[in-house]
Parts: C-alpha cells; sequence; structure tokens
C-alpha cells in the first residue's frame, strides 16, 4: 500500500492526483451524504494521500516557510476550534501546492490537460441522458438534476471557469490526430452550453478577463484567446440549438432558461453589496489583525456564509495589512507570468492555458465563492502548482534550510491531516443531525456553505 501511495507503483502521479479531486463528484450518491460535505471529506482524503506520497520527495523546508505556518497555526489556536480548523486547511492547500509542484517538476506529464479534459468529458457524457429524457419524454427541466456533485448548480460555473482554456488546449492537441476535429468541437460547446444553463454569470466575467489578458501576450497569446472565443461562441450556439430550439421543436413547454434569465439580470448583484459592506463594517471595526478565520461564518447576514470577494474576505478574517500583502503578491505573481508569457511571444499554449485558468480563477473570486468551495480549490491549487512545476525549482540556500526537512514535511501534512480529522469529528460524527440542529438554531431557511454544507457557525459552539 505504502509502495502505491509513494508513486512506485504509479506512473503518473499528476494524473492520479488530478483524478482523485474529482472523485466526489461521482460516488456522493452512495454516502448518503450532500455533495458539498463528500467534496470535503475527499479533499481531506487527499491531503493525507499527499502526505504519504510527500515521503518520496525532496521538499526543502526554509524557516521563512515554518514561521509563516506557526503563525497561522497560533492565529487559528488563539481565535478557537473553528478558526483553527481553517488555519489547519489553509496550510494543508499549501502543503499540496507544494507536492503537487515538486512531483510534476521530477516527472512533468505532458498529457496532463488531455486528462483534464477527459475528466470534463466524462462529466458531460453522464449529463446527456438527463437531457435526452426531458427533450424526448417532455420532463420538467430542474438544474440541480443535472450538475450531480454540486450542491448548487452554480458551483458547476466554477469547473467550467477552471476548465475551459485546458479543454481547449486539449482540443487544439487531438484535433491533429483525428480526421473528424467537429467533433472535439461539438464536445465543448456542450461543455459551455451547460456552463449557460447554470445560470453562472461570474464564469463570464472570469473568462472575459482571462482572455483579455492572454490576448497581450504576444501573438501566440492573441491566437490562443480567438480560440478561447471560438469555443464560446460555439458553445452559445450549442445553448441556443438544446435550450431553445429543441424544446420548441418537439413542444415541451417545462424547459426553462435559467441562463438566459439570469443573463439578463445584468449587474444585479444578488446580495452581493449588503456582503461586502458587512465585510467593510467587519474590517473597519478590526482592520489590523481581523476578526479571526472564519469569523464571517459567525456573522448573521442572512446571505452567506463569506463576502464573494476573496480580498475582502482575508481582509475581515485575517486583517488589512496580510490582504494588501496577499494582493501584492497575486499582482507580482501574474506580472512575472505576463511577462514571461510575452517574452515567448506566447508560443507555450500550455503557459498561456494556465495563465488563463489563474487569471479566470482569482477574477471570479472578487464576486464569487470559486476558492470557497473545495473542488474548485483544489483544482484551482493543482492548476497553480502545474503553472509552477514550468519553472526551474529554487533551491533553498545553504544553512537556511532544517535538515531532514524533507521528512519533517511529510510528519507535518500527516500530523495536521490527522488534527483537522480530530476538529472536525464532533461534526463528522453526527452530520444530519449537526446541521439540522444549526438551521433551526439561526432560523435560517436554506443552508449556506462555507466549510461544511451548513457554513453557519453557531456562537458558543466552539
Amino acid at each position: 500500500m505504502l509502495g502505491f501511495l509513494h508513486g512506485k507503483k504509479l506512473p503518473m502521479v499528476g494524473s492520479f492526483f488530478l483524478l482523485f479531486s474529482v472523485v466526489p463528484l461521482f460516488v456522493f450518491p452512495a454516502t448518503g451524504l450532500s455533495e458539498h460535505d463528500a467534496q470535503r471529506i475527499c479533499q481531506w482524503a487527499l491531503f493525507t494521500v499527499a502526505g504519504f506520497h510527500s515521503l518520496k520527495l525532496k521538499v526543502a523546508i526554509s524557516w521563512r516557510w515554518v514561521g509563516v505556518v506557526l503563525a497561522m497555526l497560533g492565529y487559528g489556536l488563539a481565535c478557537g476550534r473553528w478558526a483553527l480548523i481553517e488555519s489547519v486547511h489553509l496550510v494543508l492547500l499549501l502543503a499540496l501546492f507544494t507536492v503537487w509542484t515538486t512531483s510534476l517538476r521530477e516527472r512533468p506529464e505532458s498529457a496532463l490537460p488531455q486528462v483534464y479534459a477527459g475528466i470534463a468529458l466524462c462529466y458531460l457524457v453522464l449529463m446527456l441522458p438527463r437531457w435526452a429524457a426531458v427533450i424526448i419524454e417532455g420532463l420538467p427541466f430542474h438544474p440541480q438534476e443535472f450538475y450531480f456533485g454540486f450542491s448548487n448548480q452554480r458551483f458547476f460555473g466554477h469547473w467550467v471557469t477552471l476548465s475551459l482554456p485546458m479543454v481547449v488546449l486539449a482540443r487544439d492537441r487531438l484535433a491533429a490526430l483525428t480526421r473528424s476535429p467537429w467533433v472535439l468541437d461539438v464536445a465543448m460547446g456542450a461543455w459551455i452550453s451547460f456552463a449557460l444553463a447554470s445560470g453562472t454569470r461570474g464564469t463570464w466575467i472570469a473568462l472575459a478577463l482571462a482572455i483579455v489578458a492572454v490576448a497581450g501576450c504576444g501573438k501566440g497569446g492573441r491566437a490562443f484567446a480567438s480560440r478561447l472565443i471560438r469555443g464560446i461562441a460555439i458553445g452559445t450556439v450549442a445553448y441556443g440549438a438544446m435550450f431553445v430550439l429543441l424544446p420548441w421543436m418537439t413542444g415541451s413547454t417545462q424547459t426553462a432558461l435559467p441562463g438566459v434569465g439570469r443573463a439578463l439580470e445584468g449587474a444585479h448583484s444578488s446580495g452581493r453589496g449588503t456582503l461586502w459592506l458587512f465585510a467593510l463594517d467587519g474590517i473597519e471595526a478590526r482592520p489590523w489583525i481581523g476578526n479571526g478565520p472564519m469569523s464571517y461564518a459567525i456573522t448573521d447576514d442572512t446571505y452567506a456564509r463569506h463576502p464573494h470577494n476573496l480580498l475582502l474576505q482575508v481582509a475581515y478574517e485575517w486583517g488589512v495589512p496580510l490582504a494588501c500583502v496577499i494582493a501584492a503578491l497575486i499582482a507580482r505573481m501574474l506580472l512575472l507570468q505576463i511577462r514571461r508569457a510575452i517574452s515567448h511571444d506566447g508560443r507555450d499554449p500550455l503557459h498561456l492555458a494556465l495563465l488563463a485558468v489563474i487569471v479566470g480563477g482569482l477574477a471570479q473570486a472578487q464576486v464569487d465563492g470559486i476558492l470557497i468551495m473545495p473542488f474548485s480549490q483544489v483544482c484551482f491549487v493543482l492548476v497553480c502548482a502545474m503553472l509552477c512545476s514550468l519553472q526551474p525549482g529554487q533551491k533553498v540556500p545553504a544553512g537556511n534550510g532544517l535538515p531532514g526537512s524533507h521528512l519533517y514535511f511529510s510528519v507535518g501534512i500527516l500530523s495536521l491531516a490527522a488534527a483537522q480529522l480530530f476538529l472536525m469529528w464532533p461534526e463528522l460524527s453526527r452530520f444530519l443531525d449537526w446541521e439540522a440542529e444549526s438551521l433551526a438554531a439561526t432560523g435560517v431557511p436554506m443552508y449556506q456553505p462555507r466549510f461544511w454544507l451548513q457554513g453557519v457557525i453557531v456562537p458558543g459552539w466552539d
């Protein structure tokens, strides 16, 4: 078993991690759990697998890295159990990024975009029979029945944001191997059409900014941006055919058009103005060190358990100084990657696709919870790791690293995974009862996802 986890019997470690991240989308019905909770549990399992796999890797840890981790854990510990859960979780995401980056540097996997697109195609194939039943049998259109694996159909749009550039890249690669590339275009169009049907407006904002970003990366970037636009155009046509023309031709009157309905809302904020004002009030109250990790989930704004804006959330929970540091680091990273793409005149399609994914994910994070939901959270981390693995690894200078740090790193991941399980156990051991009690205690008429499906933290439950 350990040999499997170490990669000795696993020829493609990166592909395994990518495939493992989508397990909850397909297995949740058998667990009896909600889609969101199943994703979170599988995410914890992925952390554990990463810890075992890291035993084989030579990951050097600097004192600076240790200092950041200890500061995060210490602040979480000082703010209570839920804050500590969040702090441990963020450290484990950072560790997952490190493991995946190191693995792909040691063993690059050129077929990862095709694996990424293959997962999307598999999901799409499983959606089509339900759509055929809607058309042929005249069944009513219920969006949630299509987007299995997600507690909200608009969370499916997160996946499209984080996958479309990779799907386009895989289409380009596979088109040279087939005599019927139009089949690939149809599949890509169907993928986009279901994103339109989900009514996820943030995805279109994200993709628009991603297209602008890669279009500025030289001739190759403009060519890749045009292929993205072409894919979206094909998807729009497919949406019209599947969700407008076919229902009209078959006389179906039950088929709703959620994508069009949401688009017609235009700039309607869906409560985000209230969320952002609430966050600003909390930032004003404690601007320097914030209110503590996960503290927004304790608020009673009746809308959501996070402010639907990444920078406001960091400022609210961790303080304005840290939010400014993170914003500066993100801006620096993006500028470096864009300059690298420009210097190569956009001749590296994989770099452009990954850059488009990251720009889109960060853009959508300012209006949505794409970096809060477990599935899209893992996908974003893995894509960032894939991009960083394309750069030469930086060794820790002599004297600045910890002796035997790779062993400490592995033990640290496994210890934190065990600690997270221990901290989660009060809810994990009685999910249905706990979530029902939480609904009753808060009076909120619906689940509001954050960490678990019920993201509300009742004061005093720490």
